[in-house]
Order: structure tokens, then sequence, then C-alpha cells
């Protein structure tokens, strides 16, 4: 199976090899889905197929097509990335893909043009794209990868089939990053649930040391003298779920629904400590704390709020019960 290291997508994959199987290929498609699904892989893995040369599976992945298409040396397959400050996609971008597209493949069988982040294309640059598609070279497909359809002109979107990515359930999130690729099982669910079940996000996660991260961002809220120096939206995520996981454990008793399965002891502890209304009234102070940050609060201060307010709900001292 060609799609073997893209998990969770079944949908998207079922319809992309049967394209490949029938050799029948669209001038545009669109996959569309949140970051971390795998999109941007599909993408790479279609183009490979689409070129390789090998006579068994495709792509075979050592190819000279394939192994080009992985270093970003094949001269008909072409990747444009936000690279400029401003994070957008350029008119210049745009017209390189445009040249090279009028072109004659110079080895392929199919050019192929992967646009990734294609709705941050500036308008200018959409436009001038979409006057390709109304008429798309011959032999040339090209791929959009988007988070959301309605930041595409309508008639880009128009002129392209639509592959969808989606969040993959947390159970099988957990499962395919267990089996697949041998993460405890506790650990496993935790990056399941960080990730909101985006499992290129959970592995990206899990190379940056979240599982550290996280219980050094909640000591340090927690006042265990630890000063913070963490990701401020991310950390406010941490803490956020580690209230979620007092308020469903204090409801249910349940330890098998605690995101954070690390730190159940502290949270068994907390939870005849506090009541529900003390506990959602943390969780919506939190919450409105975070929208701060979006009006360019600074950081450390609502840091130093969020601490301040959580001083009595410390895992780490007695406090009063309320």
């Amino acid at each position: 199976m060609p799609f073997r290291n893209i998990h969770g997508q079944d949908k998207a994959v079922e319809l992309l090899s049967r394209n490949l199987k029938e050799k029948s290929f669209y001038s545009t498609y669109l996959f569309l889905g949140p970051d971390g699904v795998g999109k941007k892989l599909a993408a790479i893995t279609f183009a490979k197929a689409i070129n390789c040369v090998s006579s068994g599976e495709k792509p075979c992945t050592v190819c000279p097509s394939c192994r080009k298409i992985d270093s970003g040396n094949h001269p008909d397959v072409v990747l444009t990335e936000p690279k400029n400050r401003s994070n957008t996609i350029g008119i210049s971008e745009i017209r390189k893909i445009l040249q090279k597209a009028g072109l004659k493949a110079y080895e392929a069988g199919k050019k192929v043009f992967i646009i990734d982040g294609a709705h941050i294309m500036t308008p200018e640059a959409a436009n001038a794209f979409l006057k390709t598609l109304e008429e798309p070279p011959r032999d040339t497909i090209f791929i959009l990868i988007a988070t959301s359809k309605e930041l595409l002109l309508s008639t880009v979107v128009s002129r392209a089939v639509i592959i969808r990515f989606r969040s993959a359930p947390l159970a099988a999130c957990e499962k395919v990053l267990s089996e697949k690729f041998n993460i405890d099982r506790k650990e496993a669910r935790m990056l399941s649930v960080f990730s909101s079940g985006r499992i290129g996000r959970a592995l990206e996660m899990r190379e940056k040391d979240l599982i550290r991260k996280k219980n050094a961002a909640l000591d340090a809220l927690f006042g265990k003298n630890k000063p913070y120096s963490g990701s401020p939206k991310e950390d406010i995520e941490f803490l956020l779920s580690y209230l979620r996981d007092l308020f469903v454990y204090k409801a249910t008793g349940r330890k098998d629904l605690i995101f954070n399965a690390d730190r159940t002891g502290e949270i068994a502890v907390l939870k005849d400590r506090y009541s529900f209304d003390r506990i959602d009234e943390l969780i919506q102070k939190v919450v409105t704390l975070e929208s701060y940050m979006d009006h360019n609060v600074n950081p450390k201060i609502v840091f130093d709020v969020i601490k301040n307010s959580l001083a009595e709900l410390t895992p780490f001292n007695p406090g009063p019960k309320g």
C-alpha cells in the first residue's frame, strides 16, 4: 500500500489510491483539513507514486524519481511553502510555479506542483493562479493544501477536487501511536489529547519533548519553585487539561478518563479539596486570561495572574476546602 505511513485517513487514501490504480488524475486537488493530520505527507507520497519508475508497488522510495522527490531535487515535482516574514505565499512564488508549469516535463510523466498553505496566498497570487486553473497545462497536477476552503477564492475551490483529511478519534490516534510507533500507552493517550487526534502533530509534540514541558509548565504555575520558560498558549492548554481532569475525576471517579495520567495521584488528592463551582470558576478565569494574550497583553503578566489564582489550588501544599 503506497500510503502506509499515513494513518487515520482511510477515506482520503482510498480516493488517491483509486486514482493511482486507474491512472486517472484530476488537474487540481485540494487537500483540506487541520494542521498535523498528514496532508503534506499525502501530497508528497501521491507525487512520488505518480512518477515512480518501479515496476512494483508505487512509490518504491528507492528509484531515482522517488529519491529526487524526497531530497527536493526533482525538476518536475515542486513543493512551495510560505517563507517570507508575512507568512504568505506571494505573487513571486506563484509566478515561478506558473513559469515551470508552462514548460515541458524534464523527466516525469506528470509535473506536480504542491502548494502547502494555499489558504495564505495573497489576493494577487490567488488571482494569478486562478487564470492557470481555468486552462491547466497538459500533464500537470496542482495539489493545494489548506486548512479551510473559506480562506480560498471560491472560484479556485470550484476548480479543484476536494480530498478531506480529518483528526482521528482519540482512541484511534492513541492506538496508532502505541502500536505503530511503540509509544507507551499513557504517553500515547496524552499525546492524542493534546494534539486533538492529529497523529502528525502528536509525533511532532513527542519530538519536542511535550510531556516534560507539560510537567515543567504545571510545576511552575503551581509554584513549585520553578521559573516559567515555556510557550504561553501551549502551557495554558496544559493547565486547562489538568483542571478539566480535576473536574471530570471529581464527577466520575474514573481514573481512565484522566488525560494527565502521570499526575493521577495529585489529581485524586485535589478532587476532594475543591467544589465543582470553584473548579469551574478557575477554568473560566484561565480561559478569560488566555484570551487577553490575543490582544497583545504581556504573557508574563497573564501567567503571574494565573499563578496567583492557582496559589490555593496546589498539589504540593495543603490548602483549604471550598
